[in-house]
């Protein structure tokens, strides 16, 4: 009886409940939806723009969000694709246009010309004033602009393109001139938060500071150097810069928040490119250097640890000097001075090893019961010294036994650095070799491995033993275990280097 009823119950409010019309529309939020979407190719978004209309306005949204373009016909067709279409300028919120100087088959420079068949386009192409004026009109219309990387031949500098527009950047990239114009424009961009500058200062495109002598023309006049007003750029957190000296990154960097940076260091101009570092209103938590001094090794480590003392990652390049073993024990007593340094890596050229040289192979005896005019294939094996045997492989022993040595030196400096710096948690190495400390079950060691991805994530505090050079052995060794075996991983991850 009870069943019945129920069973009218339901039936009646079934035939009372009006149908909802048939929709093609999801029924996932939008927000939802744009998350999957974000996820798609632009190749797998371009067939949802004729499902439906709402389908088409979520997949036109996400092709327009990032926008990079590389070859000249893409990036005129874009331009005025977005200038014919007014609801699509507002759309894009990175912008990524990377023109560079090119030449045609025959030779000569190709001008970017809006409306030119694609046929006479290489590559890359050199725009000329259309181009720019296009690209002017573009960005006036890209409102909701954040993030902006313009590469542009060097010797142009259009930066009149960006007058009118109404854009607040948060991350900026650019090659144009590093001169007072660029920084007019950066006083305009109080929300910029990371900035590259990848122009030079000087019209010379060869020109090297520490090598070329700077002619009269090269200078700059006061009133064209590169000069923010004290209150621009007042949330700047990242600077990243290819050319530039030590005034240029005074310039950037003093009295703003800066942590993160990324420079070069030129003979004559490393110190005082430090010490503009340290006008920074705020410590300094991760540091790039590209340093093209030779005489780097003398003073680098030293004058780095005495004044970023709270750098979290530190990664150092010397391209004109070269290292050795000693250099690295000295600089790993320099590592006590960073309070809490996780991540370091040194890249140099080593010094010319002197090697010994090669024992000649032993003659090879020819038993009296052979005939010389055979064939050398008729010969038995045990008519063949075991000397001769052995000499074709001494150049690859000792191959062999030169890397292992290396190996074993990078891992008793990972050692030592760490025993200075007991905050590391990966080590990168002149040699290649990534060591880094994961979290032990027993006493921490030092380990040689494959699985460098899945330990880095888990690091944290432990203590390196100072132990032997050991094959698969246990706590307080250090093993290397093939990259090729098993799933690549070591059982316990703890240090290790690939």
């Amino acid at each position: 009886m009870r069943s019945a009823k129920r069973s009218e119950w339901a039936s009646t409010i079934l035939n009372n409940t009006p149908l909802r019309p048939p929709t093609l529309r999801p029924r996932l939020p939008t927000e939802i939806i744009d998350n999957i979407l974000s996820y798609l190719s632009k190749d797998s978004l371009k067939p949802l723009l004729v499902t439906n209309s709402f389908m088409s306005a979520m997949s036109t949204r996400r092709l327009y969000h990032d926008v990079i373009l590389t070859r000249p016909v893409a990036i005129v067709s874009f331009l005025r694709t977005v200038l014919a279409n007014e609801r699509l300028p507002t759309l894009v919120r990175s912008l990524d246009i990377n023109i560079t100087r090119s030449k045609s088959s025959s030779g000569s420079e190709v001008p970017l010309i809006p409306g030119q068949s694609p046929d006479n386009y290489m590559t890359k192409a050199i725009p000329i004033s259309n181009f720019y004026a296009l690209l002017q009109r573009a960005l006036h219309r890209m409102k909701g602009l954040t993030s902006l990387y313009l590469e542009l031949p060097k010797t142009h500098t259009p930066l009149w393109i960006f007058e009118g527009c109404t854009f607040k950047l948060r991350q900026f990239t650019t090659s144009i001139y590093c001169r007072r114009p660029l920084a007019r424009f950066l006083e305009s961009q109080d929300s910029i938060v990371d900035l590259t500058l990848r122009g030079y200062q000087t019209d010379s495109m060869m020109f090297l500071p520490f090598i070329d002598h700077i002619h009269g023309p090269m200078v700059l006049p006061a009133s064209e150097m590169f000069v923010l007003a004290p209150g621009a750029l007042p949330n700047l957190h990242c600077f990243n810069a290819v050319h530039a000296d030590a005034t240029l990154v005074r310039a950037v960097v003093e009295g703003r928040p800066v942590e993160v940076v990324s420079i070069p260091l030129f003979p004559d101009m490393s110190i005082p490119s430090l010490d503009a570092l340290c006008l920074s209103s705020t410590p300094l938590k991760r540091l790039s250097v590209i340093s093209f001094d030779p005489s780097a090794p003398d003073f680098l480590f030293e004058a780095l640890a005495r004044r970023f003392t709270e750098l979290e990652a530190l990664h150092l390049v010397m391209l004109m000097a070269e290292y050795n073993q000693e250099l690295l024990e000295q600089s790993g007593v320099l590592l006590s001075n960073f309070k809490c340094l996780k991540y370091i890596t040194f890249m140099a050229a080593p010094s010319s090893p002197i090697l010994a040289p090669v024992p000649a192979p032993a003659p090879v005896a020819v038993p009296s019961n052979t005939n010389t005019n055979a064939n050398v294939s008729n010969a038995d094996d045990s008519d063949i010294p075991n000397n001769a045997i052995s000499s074709t492989s001494n150049t690859s022993t000792d191959e062999g036994t030169a890397s292992a040595r290396a190996e074993a030196g990078e891992a008793d400096i990972a050692k030592q650095w760490h025993r200075s710096c007991p905050t590391l948690r990966t080590i990168i190495l002149p040699k290649g070799r990534v060591w880094f400390q994961g979290e032990p079950e027993g006493a921490g060691h030092v380990q040689a491995g494959a699985g460098a991805s899945s330990g880095m994530g888990g690091a944290s505090g432990g203590e390196i033993n100072e132990a032997s050079i050991a094959d698969g052995g246990s706590g307080g060794h250090m093993q290397e275990s093939d990259a090729g075996a098993g799933d690549g991983q070591p059982e316990e991850m703890e240090w290790t280097a690939l």
